[in-house]
C-alpha cells in the first residue's frame, strides 16, 4: 500500500491503543507511539542548508521521541560499560542477565541523581553494589559431617584415651 505523503499524516487504530503517525522530513518517519495523539501537532525549529532556522510543523510522538531518545541511548551507553555479557543456548537465562544489568544501570543513575549520595564511576558503583550484595557470604563447604550438639570441646573431653591414675582391675 502506498500512501502519498503530505506534512503530517495520521492514523489511529481502533482495536488497540496505538497510533501510528508518518511525518514528512528529508525522509519518511514514521512512529507507532500510544502516549500521544496523533492528530496533534508541535513546531519544531529546523536549520537550513545555509544555516537559517524555520519552524516546521510535526507530531507530537516526532517531537517527545526526539526530546526523550538520548535518556535511552544514554542508559545503553552506560549498560556497555560494565555489563554482564553471557552467552548461552538458554534464552531466559540471558533475559535474566539482560533485566538484572538494566536494573543495576537504572540504580546507578538514580543514586547519580540524588544530591546527597556521591558515586564517582560506574566501575565502582557496580563494585560497592557487588560487595554489599554478597555480604559476608562464603561459598566454601565445611568438609565433614555437621556436628550434633553445638559444641565442639566433646571431642576433647571425651572422645581421646587419656592417662589417669592406676585403676584396680
Amino acid at each position: 500500500m502506498v500512501v502519498a505523503l503530505s506534512a503530517a499524516t495520521a492514523r489511529a487504530s481502533p482495536k488497540t491503543c496505538s497510533r501510528i503517525s508518518v511525518w514528512q522530513d528529508n525522509r519518511p518517519v514514521v512512529v507507532i507511539a500510544t502516549n500521544s495523539d496523533p492528530t496533534e501537532t508541535t513546531t519544531v525549529a529546523r536549520k537550513g542548508r545555509d544555516g537559517s532556522t524555520s519552524n516546521v510543523v510535526c507530531p507530537q510522538s516526532v517531537y517527545l521521541y526526539n526530546k526523550y531518545m538520548g535518556g535511552v541511548d544514554r542508559s545503553d551507553q552506560l549498560r556497555q560499560y560494565y555489563g554482564i555479557r553471557q552467552k548461552g543456548r538458554k534464552y531466559y537465562r540471558y533475559i535474566w542477565w539482560f533485566l538484572f544489568d538494566v536494573a543495576v544501570t537504572n540504580a546507578y543513575v538514580l543514586c547519580k541523581n540524588h544530591t546527597s549520595l556521591s558515586v564517582p564511576s560506574v566501575k565502582s558503583f557496580r563494585v560497592d553494589l557487588a560487595k554489599a550484595l554478597i555480604g559476608d557470604y562464603c561459598s566454601r563447604k565445611r568438609a565433614g559431617r555437621p556436628s550434633v550438639t553445638p559444641s565442639a570441646r566433646r571431642f576433647c573431653e571425651d572422645h581421646f584415651p587419656t592417662r589417669g591414675a592406676d585403676k584396680p582391675r
